[in-house]
């Protein structure tokens, strides 16, 4: 019962998670699992190098779906780019012009892609 309580916690818990697609959770836990399993281990015999073998391809996976999510969640360069040019044409409307300059320098620094502050 105690086990079955616990899980129902655990499910309850993942059903009201604000990120349900991180897997850094598991990607932690599978880590922690070779790494221990390393560690025990005695001898290096067939059957230990496909469990090896084996956590190792599940952590790659869990990795790569890792970056996938990543991935189509972040902004393009393209998307950035388009963002830039409409704000600045907000900017023309909203920005008095003796700022308007200074202001676009800022946002374009604020929003570059690769993180790089120009001046």
């Amino acid at each position: 019962m105690k086990a079955r309580d616990g899980l129902e916690e655990k499910i309850r818990q993942y059903r009201e998670d604000e990120n349900p697609a991180g897997q850094w959770d598991e990607l932690a836990l599978l880590r922690a699992l070779l790494q221990e399993w390393l560690d025990d281990l005695g001898t290096l015999d067939e059957d230990a190098v496909s469990v090896i073998l084996d956590l190792q391809r599940e952590i790659r996976r869990t990795l790569d779906t890792i970056n996938k999510i990543q991935t189509r969640s972040a902004l393009t360069a393209a998307e950035v780019e388009y963002l830039q040019a409409r704000i600045a044409d907000l900017f023309k409307s909203y920005v008095p012009e003796e700022s308007r300059d200074d202001a676009l320098n800022e946002l374009k620094q604020l929003t570059d892609p690769n993180g790089h502050r120009t001046n």
